[in-house]
């Protein structure tokens, strides 16, 4: 079965540009809006789960984005939400192993909002941001979200 998920990595992944707006939950791969505010046709592709499941899936997409390959197509990208790390300090394995970054990218940050989406990661009132306790510089911030 097709899901949105499915469809977009595939155009990712074929070399369609794509943007995440997390403020306002749309996500634009091409010309098309397949997420905006928060809704869409169809399956999204990501199953709601338990705030420990996402976070352990969120820590494992995170360490693919910040260890993947940097090209010419996202070293010019205006809005990262994410920090990876710069070609020099990629490890011969990353650079023979990791995943191209743009691919990795949209991984991390499509499930990051299909999450909020589907209320699977929920930030507590109390703090501004979240902060992974396993991955250095995995930190999400309310303001993304509201």
């Amino acid at each position: 079965m097709k899901t949105i998920f499915s469809e977009a990595a595939k155009a990712v992944k074929n070399g369609a540009k794509f943007h995440f707006d997390f403020k306002t939950k749309t996500l634009r791969v091409g010309k098309r809006k397949l997420i905006e505010h928060g809704i869409y046709e169809g399956e999204l592709g990501i199953l709601p789960q338990t705030m420990e499941e996402t976070v352990e899936r969120l820590e494992y997409l995170y360490t693919l984005y910040r260890f993947s390959l940097p090209s010419e197509r996202n070293t010019g990208k205006f809005r990262r939400y994410f920090l990876a790390l710069p070609e020099e300090e990629l490890s011969t394995a990353d650079m023979m192993f990791g995943q191209y970054r743009e691919v990795a990218q949209f991984y991390l940050e499509f499930f990051m909002m299909a999450s909020v989406i589907n209320g699977s990661f929920k930030m507590d009132d109390s703090h501004w941001y979240w902060m992974s306790q396993k991955c250095d510089g995995l930190v999400v911030y309310r303001e993304w979200f509201e």
